[in-house]
């Protein structure tokens, strides 16, 4: 359920979208009621940032209902450019949701690929892909903690470690 009290679906636009760039789509249940959807009843919020461009895609979502009236306040959402995005959904009005988007994290690796650092003559970074679910914990001394894993398998079609010639990782943010 949102702030606004309706209820809701929310996802990633997922990895093979036409837009190239990482969305959110928040779909209001409430309005497919009667057998028809209209263009309000889905909310689609695609950060802004330069970041956010190429061949890119929203993977995961995690919602948060941080002060706990059975509401979703924010989504966090990863994308295959290796992005963290923080959603504010706390407004009341779905209308002010696409102002308050927040990059959290940039996951990027310098490549290990000698023979291409040395035709450049600079250090080459690559995306750290990321499609594992983010998990949400609250830190010991207040606010909260992000947990995830960078990388994607074969047979998804993504590129892997192997190919970005990177290292994944495993992060905790605060």
């Amino acid at each position: 359920r949102m702030e606004n009290g309706c209820f809701a679906v929310v996802f990633g636009n997922g990895y093979a979208n036409d837009a190239g760039k990482a969305s959110l789509y928040i779909l209001f249940v409430d309005g497919g009621q009667g057998g028809s959807w209209s263009s309000s009843d889905v909310v689609r919020l695609t950060p802004a940032a330069a970041d956010n461009s190429g061949d890119n895609g929203m993977t995961t979502v995690s919602l948060l209902d941080r002060d706990e009236d059975g509401r979703v306040d924010l989504a966090y959402g990863a994308d295959l450019q290796g992005n963290i995005w923080r959603f504010d959904l706390s407004s009341i009005d779905s209308a002010g949701w696409d102002v308050r988007i927040h990059q959290l994290f940039k996951g990027a690796r310098e490549s290990s690929d000698t023979e291409e650092k040395e035709q450049e003559g600079k250090k080459r970074e690559e995306h750290q892909v990321i499609t594992s679910t983010l998990e949400i914990g609250k830190h010991p001394d207040g606010g909260l903690m992000l947990f995830f894993g960078t990388g994607a398998e074969e047979n998804y079609g993504l590129p892997t470690t192997q190919d970005r010639k990177t290292a994944d990782s495993v992060y905790a943010i605060r």
